[in-house]
């Protein structure tokens, strides 16, 4: 899928979030929840779909840089604070890309603090249900495969927007996030067949995360 695409998808799903957001932000103001504040732990995995690596060399554009990229896997932890409808903290994320002509994958660690929300639409005998959002912002490390861009880790940032829902039971519960990242990194040294050059490589893709929420 062309990068236009991903990213009027993305526009998509941000204007529907933004909707629904505005909507339950409305009919929670009737709903009894509670307000005080508590600390949460997230562990989850992460797939990762369509987009492609683009690469700039010395500013310009390197169509013939571009590697369409497989469905990523990955897994995460987020550590945070809720208050109110609003939440912070960090996540750390690690994904592998490639594609099938790849003898190895590329490895990717993310250490991104981020903001949200997390607005209550169901709040019923220690059952509750959340609408979120949740937008990182942090900085990131790629560890190429050696035969093609060199033995060196390059860094940058990412950065993304996401939203789902998540059902809690007690202090227990489960998440779901649907979103697009977004991943930069750059480097300034002997890019094996590109020689020494300033370059950098970027990619977005659609993201779904799911796993398991704690509340402290």
């Amino acid at each position: 899928m062309s990068t236009r695409a991903l990213t009027l998808g993305a526009r998509s799903i941000l204007i529907v979030f933004a909707a629904v957001a505005v909507c339950a932000t409305a009919n929670s103001a009737h709903a009894q929840h509670p307000s005080r504040s508590h600390a949460t732990v997230e562990g989850y995995f992460i797939g990762d779909f369509l987009g492609e690596y683009r690469l700039r060399v010395e500013g310009e554009r390197r169509s013939s840089g571009d590697i369409d990229l497989d469905p990523t896997l990955g897994g995460g932890l987020r550590v945070g604070m809720q208050s109110g409808i609003f939440a912070a903290g960090l996540m750390t994320e690690f994904r592998g890309y490639g594609n099938d002509e790849y003898n190895d994958r590329d490895f990717v660690f993310d250490v991104s603090p981020y903001i949200g929300v997390r607005i209550p639409l169901v709040d019923h005998g220690g059952t509750r249900m959340r609408l979120r959002g949740t937008v990182p912002l942090g900085f990131s490390v790629l560890k190429p495969r050696g035969d093609v861009y060199g033995d060196e880790r390059y860094l940058g940032f990412n950065t993304g927007a996401l939203g789902g829902l998540e059902l809690v039971f007690g202090n227990v519960g489960l998440f779901t996030d649907v979103g697009v990242r977004y991943h930069r990194v750059y480097a300034s040294e002997d890019l094996g067949p590109l020689g020494d050059v300033k370059a950098n490589l970027s990619w977005a893709q659609l993201s779904v995360n799911a796993g398991l929420h704690l509340e402290f």
